[in-house]
């Protein structure tokens, strides 16, 4: 699969113009993610956005065809707070997607967190339907307390085969065996969960996995829309709750990741023991995005994410930057698990 990146912009818009049917000019970058690149297009039917989904040798995860599937799901369910699936390009790595008209929300308030909220009860509704069954599973979804354990050993190993010298010159090497390792060891022991009791279909729901915030804009009607599906699928809503609350990308107080949480623990009373499963998960959920935070150390999410922000921050920097906020992470989890869940 070739990538945008790869191609003049005549040829990928010809292509482009090729799938819709109508001609398509004035691409104009608007940004993108750590993964992809974002362009807008006009055409005689109104903008659309062609995205660029960056894929790395060794990387399983199919986010183009991941994300165009779910929302071709969702907007055949008649969910409209997402972007229109237009058409897709396989070949090319790009897929066209109506263009939403908005602002990143940059002071969500309690109005914010209830329309996310609901549209979280939304996707749960929609699993019912028939056409769910054949979704995938969001991206590391854990339905298993020994899968999140065995997630965070291979992350833990991934950082142990970067280059020793530039490990111990960054201060990653020390960083992993004098902090995170025992942090791991630790948490794990205050986990009672059971290792390999399998969560049930019933205790599931359908989600972005990267879900937040960060990942939505408010539209020119004053209402939400939420972005970026490359993850989608089943997963377990105790991972949702615990990735909000600890999201080092997106800029929300503590107090409105509270009503977050009473408001998800209220609209999913139907599922079994959601609190306290993600009680009990929050340290190892926070310790996943410390590692996450990391990924600027290893090849491929460095080389991928360089592509994806043409540019920026030199690899020594973008590094000790990541090595810094994991740290602060690390040294705040269990203050915040306190907060979250006080005893």
């Amino acid at each position: 699969m070739s990538s945008l990146t790869d191609l003049h912009a005549s040829t990928w818009m010809a292509a482009a113009e090729r799938l819709l049917g109508y001609p398509v000019s004035d691409p104009r970058a608007l940004g993108g993610g750590r993964n992809s690149r974002v362009f807008r297009l006009d055409t005689s039917e109104g903008p659309v956005v062609a995205k660029l989904y960056v894929r790395e040798p060794g990387d399983a995860r199919d986010r183009l065809e991941q994300e165009f599937r779910a929302l071709t799901f969702l907007w055949e369910a008649g969910e409209r707070a997402i972007p229109e699936p237009l058409a897709v390009d396989r070949d090319r790595g790009f897929g066209l997607y109506g263009f939403l008209d908005g602002a990143p929300v940059a002071n969500p308030s309690d109005a914010e967190i209830g329309e996310s909220l609901e549209f979280l009860k939304r996707l749960h509704g929609y699993g019912a339907l028939h056409a769910a069954e054949m979704l995938p599973p969001a991206s590391e979804a854990f339905f298993r307390f020994s899968e999140i354990r065995k997630n965070l050993h291979f992350r833990l190993e991934r950082l142990d085969a970067v280059d020793a010298g530039r490990s111990r010159e960054s201060g990653l090497a020390d960083f992993v065996q004098s902090e995170l390792r025992p942090k791991l060891a630790r948490f794990l022991a205050r986990c009672r969960l059971d290792e390999d009791v399998l969560l049930p279909n019933e205790g599931r729901i359908l989600s972005p996995s990267d879900f937040g915030f960060h990942n939505c804009i408010r539209r020119t009607d004053g209402h939400l829309a939420f972005l970026d599906f490359e993850y989608f699928g089943w997963d377990d809503p105790a991972k949702t709750l615990c990735d909000f609350l600890l999201h080092p990308g997106m800029a929300l107080p503590r107090e409105l990741r509270c009503v977050f949480r009473d408001g998800l623990l209220r609209k999913f009373t139907s599922i079994p023991e959601l609190a306290s499963r993600a009680e009990a998960t929050f340290l190892l959920y926070g310790l996943k995005w410390c590692l996450i935070l990391l990924n600027e150390f290893l090849p491929g999410p460095l080389s991928r994410r360089t592509i994806a922000a043409e540019g920026g921050l030199v690899e020594k920097e973008l590094q000790a930057r990541q090595l810094a906020k994991s740290r602060h992470l690390l040294r705040s989890l269990e203050e915040l698990h306190e907060y979250y869940w006080p005893t």
